[in-house]
């Protein structure tokens, strides 16, 4: 989808250069990597990181687009990249951080929201007779039970 929504924003140049990085991506990020190709990838993001080099300014590049040359060699290390990725406890981490009322007492703050958090689902999904307020119920509940025809119900 990236390169559609790209098309009639940038320069055709800059376009394909984001194209081949997404393109890159797509490709360590699968399940099963040859590791004969591995060469030819690190090629391949050192060739496009120098691309995007000569196209944005230096503020552009942190320590994240630096860290693109690298992870090939994590992949010939540790394997593919979603046995080793970080991303799902980096979002948690996101959720969590939304607890912190208070600056000087983080910790305590997260452990109250956590199990503030667990209790309310523990109530909604173990107690029967509780009917959440605000979450609308669905027009169709219980239409098709088993055993049924269509003119009984």
């Amino acid at each position: 989808m990236l390169p559609v929504a790209l098309r009639g924003i940038l320069p055709q140049i800059v376009r394909l250069a984001i194209v081949k990085l997404c393109a890159f991506l797509s490709e360590i990020s699968q399940k099963a990597i040859d590791p004969n190709k591995l060469i030819e990838l690190q090629n391949d993001v050192v060739q496009r990181l120098v691309s995007f080099e000569l196209m944005f300014l230096p503020s552009f590049f942190n320590i994240m687009t630096h860290l693109l040359v690298h992870n090939v060699k994590e992949i010939s290390i540790l394997g593919p990249i979603f046995l080793h990725n970080m991303l799902p406890f980096e979002r948690y981490m996101a959720v969590l951080k939304k607890y912190v009322h208070n600056r000087s007492h983080p910790e305590g703050c997260i452990a109250k929201g956590y199990v503030t958090e667990e209790v309310i689902k523990f109530c909604v999904d173990f107690i029967d007779d509780l009917s959440p307020v605000g979450v609308p119920m669905s027009r169709h509940e219980g239409r098709q039970r088993k055993g049924h025809t269509r003119e009984e119900i």
